[in-house]
């Protein structure tokens, strides 16, 4: 694959090269059609299929009964392996790891050289769909591109853009000290007034992205910091909304959640369970508004005295949220670097208070209500987009099966096979 180069100099460049890719001359590799047959069928609705057939044509699937068909050239025997939706990682952060990197030059060398490293890894652990919010931008926006145009391999991409927080707000010293200072400039958009809102959320709307991430955090008890005033949050909240665009909020403790809500945000980016007093009052309401919150277990486990303790709070947390009715969808919150390491810990964690039928729904259905493609992934059902993986086992006996990925076949293609 060719240098993927990123400078002041070429983005206009690339970006008229995309649109020209896009609408003139290139277009992916078309889908293969394909049955896939003798299978376990999970297909993310709660219906198994102990014995059945998959079947593909023009990128979408068209059947998923129990028929058995006869030999065919594209046919894939599963040999009693389970078919299953693609799996989705609602929660993740591809560049973060670039902010550290000092000028344009590096941040496109780590794209070209290591990033693809990353998607590929997604791709073998049977991820078809990340949602990245909290990036790198406008670069976060052109991997988007180079992915949909085929340039790129990797999973299906949904992006915020940078954090919308306020000036010195959260996560600013936590993510950027010590760092370059394109972290500050281009992973960070600090808002004081509602004007330059409006002005930064249509910015992200005419460049791509598919949702807004606002930070409504006050910081860490040792180091406060302010919080993005109401009348600059209801400005992003009637723009985004102005523009078709959901608002995704980091708001970690229960009584900001319950704030964001009311001013129009439709997805949590974690699960709120600081403060655990309000639980109770938090868990209907994403139960009666379904508002889905992405798990991100990865990103509480830290090392050192009393990790183990607060890994069990957050569980608990977690689980009285489930209780009440509320989405769970699977998110690692990985920091750009070893998907295989995030998704792994990820499904590990939430197996000690959830069954392996909700662990597999929270990575399926679940995750893609999280994305906002419910209509088109997420279960295995005539009509909807071709991403399957086949697994050697049964995750719903075994979660940890999960890991072993032997096909993955993206809108109709198959992108692994390790048979």
């Amino acid at each position: 694959m060719a240098k993927i180069v990123l400078t002041n100099k070429t983005r206009t460049v690339r970006k008229i090269v995309v649109l020209m890719f896009v609408t003139c001359f290139w277009s992916p590799a078309s889908p293969q059609d394909l049955i896939i047959t003798n299978a376990r069928i999970i297909d993310g609705t709660g219906k198994v299929i102990e014995q059945g057939s998959v079947v593909v044509e023009a990128g979408r699937i068209t059947s998923v009964s129990e028929e058995a068909f006869a030999k065919r050239e594209f046919q894939i025997d599963a040999h009693g392996m389970t078919v299953m939706p693609g799996l989705i990682d609602s929660h993740t952060h591809l560049l973060l790891k670039a902010r550290k990197f000092h000028g344009e030059v590096a941040v496109s060398r780590w794209i070209s050289d290591e990033l693809p490293l990353n998607l590929a890894a997604y791709l073998a652990n049977g991820v078809t769909t990340v949602m990245s919010h909290g990036d790198l931008f406008p670069e976060i926006i052109e991997v988007k591109q180079l992915i949909e145009i085929g340039e790129l391999s990797g999973p299906r991409l949904l992006v915020s853009g940078p954090f919308l927080t306020t000036s010195d707000g959260h996560p600013i010293r936590m993510l950027c000290n010590g760092a370059a200072p394109i972290c500050r400039t281009s992973l960070i958009a600090e808002l004081d007034d509602p004007e330059s809102a409006r002005a930064k959320v249509r910015e992200l709307g005419e460049a791509g992205v598919d949702v807004i991430k606002i930070v409504y955090d006050d910081g860490f008890p040792q180091d406060p910091r302010p919080k993005l005033t109401d009348a600059v949050l209801l400005a992003i909240a009637d723009e985004a909304q102005r523009l078709g665009l959901p608002l995704v909020a980091h708001a970690p403790e229960t009584a900001d959640a319950l704030r964001v809500i009311e001013f129009g945000a439709v997805r949590l980016a974690h699960p709120p369970v600081i403060g655990a007093s309000d639980l109770a009052e938090l868990g209907q309401v994403l139960k009666n508004t379904s508002i889905p919150f992405a798990t991100t277990s990865h990103s509480w486990a830290h090392n050192g005295v009393g990790a183990e303790a607060r890994m069990n709070q957050f569980l608990d947390g977690v689980l009285a949220l489930k209780e009440a009715g509320a989405i769970i969808a699977l998110g690692t919150d990985g920091p750009g670097s070893n998907p295989t390491e995030a998704v792994t810990h990820e499904i590990e964690t939430l197996s000690r208070i959830l069954s392996p039928a909700e662990v597999v729904a929270a990575i399926t259905l679940n995750a893609a209500t999280y994305v906002g493609l419910v209509d088109e992934i997420g279960t295995l059902e005539p009509g909807k987009l071709a991403d399957i993986v086949v697994i050697d086992g049964d995750p719903l006996t075994d979660v940890s099966d999960l890991a072993n990925v032997k096909v993955v076949i993206q809108r109709g293609r198959i992108v692994v096979d390790n048979r």
